[in-house]
């Protein structure tokens, strides 16, 4: 089974709408699941302990998904949005080599998709800062995560 990195909006100033972001990450990590594949989604238990409205620790949550995108085969992007924090992530697996998968919703609920390669490779040091997180762990506000 490979692993798959979800991709979809989280954050909204609006309770209801991010309850729904977060309704809808959880139905796609279930697609992912029935398509025999593990889903990882970190904006689904992230918040769960560190808080979104921080900046700091937002910061954190968003380099912590740039880390766990090596470890997956694949991003798939799903919603009729891109947020910056999935702007990050895109542009961080493409940069990467990533196979990137834009999924799409039909009329009737369907999922439908469309493949889109990416494959340049500059610029990923540059997105992931080891010593910014390092900078977190001493100041306090994470653990070390090494």
């Amino acid at each position: 089974m490979k692993l798959i990195y979800i991709c979809s909006p989280f954050r909204s100033d609006n309770k209801a709408e991010q309850y729904a972001n977060v309704r809808a990450a959880q139905n796609y990590c279930r697609d992912a699941y029935k398509k025999n594949c593990i889903p990882v989604a970190p904006h689904l238990y992230l918040p769960q302990f560190l808080d979104d409205d921080t900046p700091a620790e937002r910061d954190l949550a968003l380099r912590i998904g740039l880390r766990l995108i090596n470890y997956c085969s694949e991003v798939w992007v799903h919603g009729d949005r891109i947020s910056d924090g999935m702007r990050g992530e895109i542009d961080y697996a493409s940069s990467t080599g990533k196979k990137i998968i834009y999924f799409k919703t039909g009329s009737k609920g369907q999922i439908t998709r469309t493949t889109e390669i990416k494959t340049s490779f500059e610029g990923v040091a540059a997105l992931v800062d080891y010593e910014d997180i390092q900078d977190l762990v001493e100041e306090g506000v994470v653990s070390d995560l090494y």
